[in-house]
């Protein structure tokens, strides 16, 4: 039985702190919904079985489909929590032995970051935070929901750096925050990125701007964009910055907004230098481990596959995903540790190890 979990204080990344789940959330262990061994759909109910019927059976189904379909009537959704090695694995199964191009995550969310920056990745990393002179955490409860990254923006405080805040709830944050624009009514934080966006290209005065491509679509995109005297004076700080740091909560933006974001940081210059760009931050595990293991976001691309009829067996790997999805497909084989929504409609279930007995893995 596992009782407590303790941090590694030399770990450079962490410099031993903890997010809550790290902490708090290693009872999952011993829950009672817990998967202990595989099991596979006999007379319509789940029945547990040895591990070489589980994997015989798969390996049957999948090979029927390929027969009967071809080998892209396969497609496989993975979970953004599995390490670096896991998604190897992964995709490795997927190309040389499934034969199937079609490996999305169903759950994750595609970022706007990719249109303007080329990648979907922050351009910075968290230990940056303590020494950047202004910080500008942008529609995200930082303190709550990513704990350690809080941390390390209350260590810039205290450093000497200053934050401001753009949302639309109380947090954390607000009683650090030199500057605050409250979201409210109509007022979006996509209006709001817009007006900042709309400031610098009209002030002329950001070091990219004239060369930046795209500039002229960007300007007629936001040129119908009120500047309040909020928006000005914010604007105006984070341009005069000699280093800058947006930080969000991708799931917090849409695309749209978190293109909006990476557009201001290239329009202004603070990007592409030390302690100068965007941190995105992330709920899972390893959710930027998946986008560098070459895993993308699906945006609808299986659902629709298996709307058509082209996708006829599911690997499910990890992820909870809408059981709605997968109604009518002819095979459902599903990994993970707990018994799901997902896990309750497969054919077969397999469990995968837990972190906890998984040493030296690697996540981004």
């Amino acid at each position: 039985m596992l009782l407590r979990a303790h941090p590694v204080n030399e770990d450079v990344t962490s410099e031993g702190l903890l997010c809550a789940k790290g902490k708090f959330g290693f009872d999952v262990i011993e829950s009672e919904t817990r998967i202990t061994r595989p099991m596979i759909r006999k007379s319509g109910e789940l029945q547990e079985v040895s591990y070489n019927e589980a994997f015989q059976y798969i390996a049957k189904k999948a090979q029927s489909i390929n027969l009967l379909y071809g080998s892209d009537a396969l497609g496989l959704s993975v979970s953004d929590r599995y390490t670096n090695e896991t998604l190897h694995l992964i995709k490795t199964l997927a190309s040389k032995t499934l034969n199937t191009k079609h490996v999305y995550s169903i759950n994750a969310k595609k970022s706007g970051l990719e249109y303007v920056l080329g990648l979907n990745a922050s351009t910075n990393v968290l230990n940056e935070i303590h020494h950047t002179p202004f910080i500008l955490s942008v529609g995200s409860r930082v303190m709550e929901d990513h704990t350690v990254a809080g941390l390390k923006i209350r260590k810039c405080i205290k450093n000497g750096g200053v934050l401001h805040l753009i949302s639309d709830k109380t947090s954390k944050l607000d009683e650090w925050a030199q500057s605050n624009i409250r979201l409210k009514g109509n007022m979006t934080l996509s209006h709001v990125l817009k007006a900042m966006v709309k400031y610098v290209i009209d002030n002329h005065e950001a070091p990219a701007s004239i060369r930046a491509n795209g500039l002229d679509s960007l300007r007629r995109y936001v040129e119908k964009s009120d500047v309040s005297q909020d928006v000005e004076n914010l604007t105006r700080a984070y341009m005069d910055a000699s280093k800058a740091i947006i930080i969000f909560d991708q799931e917090s933006l849409t695309e749209e907004e978190s293109a909006l974001v990476a557009g201001l940081a290239v329009l202004t210059g603070h990007v592409g230098s030390p302690r100068n760009g965007i941190i995105q931050l992330r709920s899972n595990a390893n959710a930027q481990g998946l986008i560098d293991m070459g895993i993308k976001p699906d945006a609808g691309m299986l659902s629709k596959l298996m709307e058509a009829g082209h996708i006829k067996g599911l690997f499910v790997l990890g992820e909870n995903i809408d059981p709605n999805i997968v109604k009518g497909i002819e095979f459902l084989a599903v990994q993970e540790t707990h018994m799901t929504s997902i896990a309750k409609m497969a054919d077969v279930i397999c469990q995968p190890p837990f972190y906890r007995i998984k040493w030296d893995s690697d996540f981004s």
